[in-house]
């Protein structure tokens, strides 16, 4: 794949629709992290700093979209979709909204992948901070779960 950047937000304008509108792109993806932004003017609120939902929305992507490229490049089809979520809201956030997953600590991303392949169902605790002025305002931790769908053909 040549720009996964690319790959990635274009999946997800094509999955989402309303991230388009938000504005949402995709900034970076080394495999190590993912970097997305939505600019303000379009995830504005009445107090003119980013909207509460639109924050949580990049962030949840954010998680979202590191784990669809890892299985991508693992080359493992299936749904990824989430099944709690947590989000703290430190301080306001007056610029374009900037959200950064980074690979999970430890084995728990290769356990998640064994589960996954072994059983075809498995589950993951993923956290997102959005950062404005280099500083964290918003933490956010949601537990994915991925599960490959069964085969149609076979009924």
């Amino acid at each position: 794949m040549k720009n996964p950047a690319s790959f990635l937000e274009q999946t997800i304008h094509h999955e989402i629709p309303i991230t388009r509108a938000m504005g949402i792109s995709v900034h970076e993806f080394d495999g190590k992290r993912l970097v997305l932004t939505a600019p303000l003017s379009r995830n504005i609120n009445h107090k003119s700093t980013a909207f509460g939902g639109s924050i949580n929305t990049v962030a949840t992507l954010s998680c979202w979209g590191f784990l669809f490229m890892i299985l991508h490049n693992h080359q493992i089809d299936c749904r990824i979709v989430i099944q709690n979520s947590s989000i703290n809201y430190v301080k306001p956030i007056h610029n374009q909204i900037r959200a950064i997953c980074e690979r999970p600590p430890g084995q728990s991303l290769q356990d998640f992948l064994h589960l996954l392949k072994r059983r075809g169902k498995s589950r993951i605790s993923m956290k997102a901070s959005v950062l404005t002025d280099d500083q964290v305002a918003v933490s956010f931790e949601g537990r994915f779960v991925a599960y490959k769908e069964p085969d149609k053909s076979s009924r």
